[in-house]
């Protein structure tokens, strides 16, 4: 299901945006498929604990409904809104964006292979002050 991008808040947990443009993603391009790969494999290793994974797209939702299942993403969905992408200076596809369980961005474009070592590394002061 495709709904409209929540609030950025993360309500207590760690939530990492995953922004993309689903119409830059073709089969004949590798390195996006890679880094739906790596957003997977976080999501895989990370969801459950006190971590939530949001993939947003700057398309329309037939697009994005076709590359959810061409692409088998096991995570929630939702179409980005103009409001979020200007208020978070998103201009750049893909981004991400690391929110905090204190509701403050602590990463920003945490990607490539070794995108759970990053969000781990960015997630580590916060379980050191509980």
């Amino acid at each position: 299901m495709i709904s409209v991008c929540p609030e950025l808040k993360s309500n207590g947990v760690f939530l990492l945006f995953s922004i993309l443009l689903v119409t830059l993603i073709q089969p004949s391009h590798t390195e996006p498929l890679a880094e739906i790969t790596g957003t997977i494999n976080l999501h895989e290793t990370l969801a459950g604990n006190k971590f939530a994974l949001w993939e947003i797209a700057e398309d329309d939702s037939t697009r994005l409904a076709k590359f959810i299942d061409a692409q088998d993403i096991p995570y929630p969905n939702a179409l980005a809104s103009d409001d979020i992408l200007q208020r978070y200076g998103i201009t750049a596809f893909p981004t991400t964006l690391l929110i905090g369980p204190d509701g403050s961005i602590i990463g920003k474009d945490l990607r490539g292979p070794r995108v759970t070592e990053k969000v781990k590394e960015k997630m580590l002061p916060f379980a050191k002050h509980k």
